[in-house]
């Protein structure tokens, strides 16, 4: 090797081949510890000294004299420069000085630990704190950290320097110790380390003190009096000193505010003379303190921004961390660091790498913004060291990148992968971080979430309630229900309920109602107290979500909803849209609406709601007591965005105008017209679509063939979502407003068959009465076995009105026997019902005396009805109230016959024509369907050439009954009809408007009249008091069913 020596430092060139052992070794020390020596003059080899040596004509390096070990030959040479330095280690012979120079000369930790327990005799007090000192400095001295030598050395320096030690050696000492992480409980002399630094504390420099600080970062012992002792001396500290303090607090989690204060102060004066590793502690320890200090961090940010350059990746990441988790992260401090990252952020280690990615994460929206470019860098970055990372930096990867939205399926899966490879590292609070990022993303990976589900399972005993709420949240999120995960989780958030934060609780609410998972018990009276305590401060946030849960579990506590009632009334304007719709929501769905839908109209109507919004609003409102205003108002928001509405959205809408009977004809219009447009359909917002439009009476004939289109499509693919349900529905939806589509109603009859099992009662009723409704004859004859059947096992569930529906249908469908066998079963428990409800009684009664002659028990409900009749017959005043509105055909015929009305076949077949040339085809009997027929001739008694009145024959409507005039004294039971809408009512007042005109006395004659469908009570009522009023008259009335035929022709 070719030597140049210049200034005392090492210049070599190497030559071609393999370089020397002692030329390696050479490079890896500091050459400023090292000094060029000549060659060795004549054939005498150079002499060698502690380090390297000299071969014969070369040239060889050595320690400066000053650092030679004083031991061994003292017959060395060197370059004529150093004579002098040689000559004084030569002449050195304190042997404490020798050993201590010695020690200087070692690098390694094994070796001082060995030096130390070989000479450990001869080490005074600065022997001592040297040997101990340099182990804490050595490059590998983690490796020697259960040495017992090293515990020995530990043992003797603190010995040493308790009995005879300086200030400046106390430091050393307790420094090296805590750069070890030594145990520094007590002394060999009896006397702990610790309570010799306490005792001398005010004899400490400045710095001394800082380092005494930094080390005890990492034990317990009590700070106090150190750190009292350290503010006292603050203004003689160096940067150095500041920060070290700084972050032994933060690393013992001790926020002691004056001292804090006190080295802010100091800091900001003296933050240009910082170094960039005592800035990015600086800022560390005070975030992590979470102490607020606007000037400390500007002063440091305009530090930072002069020369970012210089920040190195690993002070960088803290830097961004610690302004970020300060809440400082912005401006241009923002925007350089984002900068300076992109360009080196492959240089970046694994923490560095966590903590840039979360400190963007946390920084907000301006932070957000930035970091788009930086990330993809980033993840590159992150995905090429994820095997090597620690679970808690692939942990905090994960959540950055879900929180920016910016996490890719891939990359997601790569992270948590890494992490689950580790499992026996995985903690709770890791299980639950990296969960929430799959589900902050809408990502399922069904192996990992299974992995990470297992492991948190088995620690959830340490789960705390973030981690709870997290995991139930990810689950919900993603609809991801394992049953026996998401119960353990649910039974031990039940556990630990009282731990609860507020927001927790809300979360946990949210997603077990999602994950239809009921825990009443979360919500018991210590709950609501705990809530009560919280009064002002839930948030409209917390407050949505609680109550959006509770109303999914299905809780109906009153004093929890009393309380959110009071609550939300208080903050109502601080709701966003969709808030306020979760909110009302959960109050209709439990069915405790009426304070809050009063106090939330005035703010719903000041809103411009989003269309989602809208629908659940108009839902919330049709559960409410006094929510048909509010209702009438959103129908013409609900009319002015019409076309951005999904189809789930218009049925909902449809639903709630419908369950409130709210007919706003140009907005339902308008939402027929809407839906035509839209693709495929859900089978429950067919459902409700047909079912609103029905119940409204809405006929629009091109909607109901586009669903009809829709419903057809379902059966046929064998669609599962097509529920019993969803069938007995449509079924009744089309049969209410008397539209047949005979395929969709035949292919509905057929999946009935198939699905008896999970039709219930009403499901039955809807069915056989939409079959008769529609006379499905062709479809109704294996269909209606099943469904007689079924009926008839669901008799002990039934209420009047399905047992009646069923016997009818199975009436109008002319099935005898199936009725006869259904009857046999049911009208045991039916006569065991209440009887309010009068029309299914009728119902039921008529049926079963249509095949049954023996039915006197069912007649006996009737007795009161008839009574009245006669009472009114007789011309006694009526005063009895009865709860039947129709007698039905079999018991109108009875009550009739029993009055002495009746009339000519003649005259009925005359009527029947006349109604069915008017009417041209037949309607579902209604109102405003139901014609009349009326023809009299009348003139005064005595005196049948002078005619009085005549009607050679004419056909009335319920149109006619609100237009007809009559006379100024219109008996009750007309004025009545005419109330109603009955067409036999304005027969009769137009005939009694004739009378009046004629001034007859007393009139003699006859009367006919023909009602194409069975009479109402009212009717028969009229009949009675028509007799009284016309007690000459021959008073004819007929009448037919019009479920059973068209005016006495079939259907």
């Amino acid at each position: 090797m070719d030597l140049a020596f210049e200034r005392g430092f090492q210049r070599a060139a190497e030559a071609a081949g393999a370089e020397d052992s002692e030329a390696a070794l050479l490079r890896l020390l500091p050459n400023k510890d090292w000094v060029p020596f000549g060659k060795a003059m004549g054939t005498k080899p150079a002499s060698t000294g502690a380090f390297g040596g000299g071969a014969e004509g070369a040239a060889a390096f050595y320690l400066k004299p000053s650092l030679m070990p004083v031991v061994g030959s003292c017959d060395w040479e060197c370059h004529p420069l150093y004579q002098k330095d040689l000559a004084f280690v030569k002449k050195d012979g304190a042997q404490e000085v020798r050993i201590n120079k010695q020690i200087c000369a070692l690098w390694g930790a094994q070796e001082l630990l060995d030096f130390a327990a070989r000479r450990g005799c001869e080490l005074d007090v600065a022997n001592a704190v040297t040997a101990l000192h340099r182990v804490a400095k050595a490059a590998d001295r983690w490796q020697v950290r259960k040495d017992p030598r090293l515990a020995a050395l530990a043992a003797q320096a603190s010995a040493a320097v308790v009995l005879d030690g300086s200030p400046r050696d106390l430091a050393k000492v307790q420094w090296a110790m805590g750069r070890l992480h030594a145990s520094t409980s007590a002394s060999t002399s009896g006397e702990g380390l610790l309570a010799a630094i306490g005792r001398r504390r005010a004899e400490f420099e400045p710095q001394s003190l800082s380092n005494i600080l930094w080390s005890l970062a990492f034990s317990d012992h009590p700070l106090d009096q150190l750190l009292a002792e350290f503010t006292r001396e603050i203004h003689r500290c160096d940067p150095q000193a500041l920060s070290n303090v700084a972050w032994a607090c933060a690393r013992r989690l001790l926020c002691c505010a004056p001292v804090m204060e006190a080295i802010s102060r100091c800091a900001v004066l003296k933050t240009p003379q910082f170094d960039v590793q005592g800035l990015a502690n600086l800022v560390w320890s005070f975030a992590t303190l979470k102490r607020e200090d606007g000037p400390l961090f500007a002063a440091v940010a305009g530090q930072a921004l002069g020369a970012v350059w210089r920040w190195g990746p690993r002070h960088l990441a803290n830097l961004a961390w610690a302004f970020a988790k300060a809440a400082e992260f912005r401006g241009p401090l923002l925007a350089a660091v984002a900068a300076e990252a992109l360009k080196t952020v492959e240089h970046f280690g694994c923490q560095g790498l966590a903590n840039l990615a979360w400190s963007f994460a946390a920084g907000g929206e301006a932070a957000a913004a930035a970091a788009a470019p930086l990330f993809a860098r980033l993840a590159a970055a992150a995905l090429g060291r994820a095997k090597a990372m620690q679970v808690q930096n692939l942990v905090n990867l994960a959540w950055a990148f879900a929180k920016l939205l910016l996490a890719k399926e891939g990359f997601l899966d790569s992270l948590a992968a890494a992490a689950v490879s580790k499992r026996g590292e995985l903690t709770a609070q890791h299980c639950s971080s990296l969960c929430w990022a799959f589900g902050a993303v809408s990502h399922v990976n069904h192996g990992l979430m299974t992995q990470m589900a297992a492991r948190a399972v088995c620690c959830i005993s340490e789960s705390n309630p973030q981690d709870l709420s997290n995991l139930l949240w990810s689950c919900a999120r993603l609809a991801w229900n394992s049953a026996s995960f998401c119960e353990a989780l649910a039974e031990e958030a039940e556990r630990k309920a009282q731990e609860f934060p507020v927001q927790n609780l809300a979360i946990t609410s949210w997603a077990l109602g999602v994950l239809r998972l009921s825990r009443p018990q979360l919500f018991g009276e210590e709950t609501l107290q705990r809530l009560r305590e919280e009064r002002g401060r839930l948030g409209a946030q917390n407050l949505a979500s609680l109550a959006q849960g509770l109303g999914k579990q299905l809780v109906r506590d009153e004093g929890i909803f009393s309380f959110l009632a009071t609550e939300a009334a208080e903050c109502v304007d601080a709701f966003s849209n969709q808030e306020l719709a979760m909110v009302l929501w959960a109050f209709a769905k439990a069915e405790s609406a009426g304070e809050v839908g009063d106090s939330f109209a005035a703010s719903v109507r000041r809103r411009e709601l989003m269309p989602q919004d809208l629908a659940v609003l108009c839902w919330c409102f049709a559960h409410f007591a006094e929510g048909s205003p509010v209702l009438d108002a959103l129908s013409w928001q609900v009319l002015g965005c019409c076309g951005e509405f999904q189809a789930q959205d218009l049925a909902n809408i449809s639903w709630a105008f419908a369950t409130r009977g709210r007919e706003n004809a140009v907005m339902m219009a308008a939402i027929a017209a809407r839906v035509r447009k839209l693709g495929d359909l859900q089978v429950q917002d067919l459902s409700n679509l047909c079912w609103a439009f029905a119940k409204l009476g809405l006929v629009d004939e091109d909607l109901f063939d586009f669903l009809a289109r829709h419903v057809c499509d379902v059966c046929e693919s064998q669609a599962a979502d097509l529920l019993p349900q969803n069938v007995s529905i449509i079924s009744w939806s089309f049969a209410r407003l008397a539209l047949l589509n005979q395929k969709m109603m035949e292919l509905l009859a057929e999946r009935s068959q198939r699905m008896l099992g999970g039709l219930d009662g009403q499901g039955v009723a809807n069915l056989l009465w939409s079959w008769a409704v529609l006379a499905l004859r062709p479809a109704s004859g294996e269909g209606c076995v099943g469904l007689a059947r079924r009926a008839g096992e669901l008799v002990p569930e039934m209420g009047a009105q399905e047992m009646s529906n069923v016997a009818w249908g199975l009436q109008i469908l002319q099935q005898a026997e199936l009725l006869q066998c259904f009857l046999r079963q049911a009208a045991g428990p039916f006569l065991r019902l209440d009887r309010s409800d009068g029309a299914a009684w009728a119902k039921f009664a008529n049926a079963a005396a249509a095949v049954a002659d023996e039915a006197e028990e069912l007649k006996d409900f009737f007795e009161p009805v008839l009574r009245r009749l006669r009472r009114l017959a007789d011309g006694r005043d009526d005063t009895e109230e009865t709860q039947v509105s129709r007698l039905g055909w079999r018991y109108s015929l009875e009550a009739l016959a029993s009055l002495g009305i009746g009339a000519e076949e003649e005259w009925r077949r005359e009527a029947r024509l006349a109604c069915r040339l008017a009417q041209s085809q037949w309607q579902v009997p209604t109102r405003a369907s139901v014609l009349a027929y009326g023809k009299w001739r009348l003139f005064p008694c005595g005196r049948t050439s002078e005619r009085c009145c005549q009607q050679l024959g004419h056909v009335f409507s319920s149109e006619l009954a609100s237009t007809c005039v009559g006379p100024a004294d219109v008996p009750p039971a007309v004025a009545e009809a005419a109330r109603g809408g009955q067409a036999e009512a304005a027969a009769v007042l137009s005939l009694l408007a004739e009378l009046e005109a004629c001034e007859a006395a007393e009139v003699e004659g006859e009367v006919k009249l023909y009602l194409c469908h069975t009479p109402s009570v009212a009717c028969l009522r009229l009949l009675c008091e028509l007799q009284q009023t016309l007690p000459r008259c021959a008073l004819s009335f007929a009448f037919d069913d019009a479920w059973s035929g068209f005016c006495g022709a079939p259907r």
